[in-house]
């Protein structure tokens, strides 16, 4: 495959062949899948899983180093919107505070993990929303749930469509992802906006399982 890394990856369920391509340019791609072209239009995920067989992407997840802040918060939204629509499961992993140009560390912003509430409670389908680190470790991906839950929002994926039984573990994923959201949410909102619909919804003990098993069904 000259410079192009390919994993291939063993039997998981019903699926046999498993492979993991690293492209330098999705356009690299041969016979590139109408549905990922259509994707990519919205912007370039880092990683796209697409089975041939069925024409179907199975998720997609946006990874970034730049921490979404003030005018920039809204960027990359775009795609994980347009996911959503789709029915394409998503995540958007990020770190949770970013050093500033001025030198000081700022927060991650609450509007993409706004957004993905909206669109997971109005597709059914998980868009999530995960962050890394803390404001002493603000690049370190081994502090905090947000890697180890993109690990599993993968497996689960993968495994779902390999027509294993893990709707339980689903469940608990979501629902553990929702309730750090919801938090992470009502942590910062009276200091970002005067009035936020959802609030008081955010802040119901059962929103985060409700939420959870509206997807997995």
């Amino acid at each position: 495959y000259g410079f192009r890394p390919v994993y291939e990856f063993g039997q998981l369920g019903d699926i046999t062949s498993l492979r993991a391509t690293v492209y330098g340019d999705y356009r690299a791609w041969p016979n590139l899948p109408e549905q990922v072209d259509q994707l990519l239009g919205y912007g370039k995920p880092d990683i796209v899983a697409y089975s041939r067989a069925d024409d179907l992407i199975l998720f997609g997840v946006e990874e970034t180093a730049a921490v979404p802040t003030g005018n920039q918060s809204l960027q990359r939204l775009e795609r994980v919107w347009y996911a959503a629509t789709k029915q394409i499961p998503f995540v958007y992993l990020m770190g949770e505070y970013g050093l500033h140009k001025d030198g000081g560390v700022r927060r991650t912003s609450i509007w993409p993990a706004y957004l993905s509430i909206k669109l997971s409670g109005q597709f059914t389908c998980p868009s999530l929303t995960l962050t890394y680190g803390d404001k002493e470790h603000y690049d370190d991906y081994n502090v905090g749930y947000g890697l180890q839950q993109t690990g599993q929002f993968v497996y689960l994926s993968l495994a779902k469509k390999a027509k294993l039984n893990v709707k339980t573990e689903e469940k608990n994923l979501y629902k553990a992802v929702f309730q750090g959201m919801a938090g992470f949410i009502l942590n910062q909102m009276d200091e970002i906006a005067p009035f936020c619909p959802g609030k008081q919804m955010l802040e119901r003990e059962d929103f985060a399982e409700f939420l959870a098993s509206r997807i997995v069904s």
